[in-house]
């Protein structure tokens, strides 16, 4: 039985992607009476209500949306499409300026081409140091984060700091020792402690800092990342 709903599943799917090649947008109860008819003349035994239930499947499993005439299958046939997954699937946690300005398209194609990616649940975005950073879908978050912090100028420069003095660091010292404004230090900081990179503990009122290195280090070599 299983097989045979599978089978199913196939043949709506490859109707489906018939219909939306017309260039027709995908609606699923305008599709029904189109794909009753195709049904018919095959002589296959599914009834209005099994064309539904398979509709509904293929729409949970996001290999089709409402209000496109995009299906899964085609989705990066889009060259620049594409080009943007694969920028962030390489780069996990990256931006909207940065996929504008390393891949040079303009804002109004990568913001586009982003709903899309984000429609059909290729990739995902999650708000962090106040921007949107985007990531492929299953992507763990916490790594993402990671990722963003080692990839920015001034979060990385506290990273190799913490990486040499890895314990009993106070924002004080960094304020002095990388010449850093002491907002951005407190800033990155809280931001740092969020991904577990470092640990907080404070002693007679005063917070001293400490480097997780072996959390770090198992993360760079887990998803071998170049910092």
């Amino acid at each position: 039985m299983t097989e045979i709903v599978q089978k199913h599943e196939v043949l709506i799917y490859e109707l489906v992607q018939e219909y939306v090649e017309q260039n027709r947008v995908f609606n699923a109860k305008q599709i029904v009476p189109y794909l009753t008819s195709r049904i018919t003349k095959s002589k296959i035994n599914l009834n209005e209500k099994g064309i539904k239930l398979i509709l509904q499947k293929l729409i949970e499993k996001d290999y089709i949306r409402e209000g496109t005439t995009l299906i899964k299958s085609e989705l990066l046939k889009n060259q620049n499409r594409e080009k943007i997954y694969t920028f962030i699937k390489n780069h996990p946690g990256t931006f909207f300026q940065r996929i504008v300005k390393e891949l040079r398209y303009n804002k109004s194609v990568v913001a586009w081409h982003l709903k899309i990616l984000q429609k059909f649940n290729c990739i995902d975005s999650l708000n962090f140091d106040n921007r949107d950073i985007y990531v492929v879908n299953d992507f763990p978050v916490v790594i993402a984060k990671i990722v963003y912090l080692c990839s920015h100028k001034k979060s990385y420069t506290i990273i190799k700091y913490f990486l040499k003095n890895h314990s009993n660091v106070k924002k004080s010292d960094l304020y002095k020792r990388l010449n850093m404004h002491h907002y951005t230090v407190k800033k990155f900081l809280s931001l740092l402690e969020e991904t577990q990179i470092i640990k907080r503990e404070i002693k007679s009122r005063t917070s001293y800092y400490e480097f997780n290195k072996e959390y770090f280090q198992s993360i760079i070599r887990k998803y071998n990342l170049s910092v």
